[in-house]
């Protein structure tokens, strides 16, 4: 299981995601240290409440180490690791926004998304899902393609002449 911060629950990765030590040694995501400053006016760590109000986050150092095993845990998860029991609440959204919500299996493959989204809402089986602008492949999970709850996958159908075409 990868390290995730313990404010958003977010699987550390660089950017804003990043897990950035504080002096009293707790780590938590970037976005969320800039979040507690920028509310608070100070920072204040949240689980032993060290005051650290002189410290400025640029000056803050990466954890290296949770960084790493964050990025070998999500970068070794394969699409057999995935029980049907792990289930996710994702959100569809067609290209007028309109959004359809299912939860479903990490090991559901695409195919059988689109069978319940073609169950539940009427969606045509010629739809094809879009994941961080990469076309899903049918035979694939989603835990294959690292979809969590939250993810929003796009969904398009052609049309030609009335008819909906793949």
């Amino acid at each position: 299981m990868a390290p995730k911060c313990k404010i958003c629950s977010e699987v550390y990765s660089p950017g804003k995601q990043e897990p950035l030590s504080l002096p009293c040694g707790h780590s938590f995501c970037r976005q969320c240290v800039e979040n507690i400053v920028k509310t608070q006016g100070s920072l204040r760590c949240p689980t032993c409440r060290k005051d650290h109000a002189s410290i400025a986050v640029s000056s803050l150092s990466v954890n290296y180490d949770l960084l790493s095993a964050s990025i070998s845990s999500v970068t070794t998860v394969t699409p057999t690791e995935a029980t049907p029991q792990e289930a996710v609440s994702i959100l569809v959204k067609d290209l007028q926004d309109h959004t359809n919500r299912l939860i479903v299996p990490l090991s559901h493959t695409v195919m059988q998304v689109k069978a319940k989204l073609q169950a539940q809402y009427g969606v045509p089986d010629t739809t094809r899902l879009l994941f961080r602008g990469q076309r899903l492949q049918d035979e694939k999970t989603l835990a294959y393609y690292g979809v969590t709850t939250g993810s929003v996958i796009q969904m398009s159908t052609r049309f030609l002449g009335g008819t909906a075409v793949a």
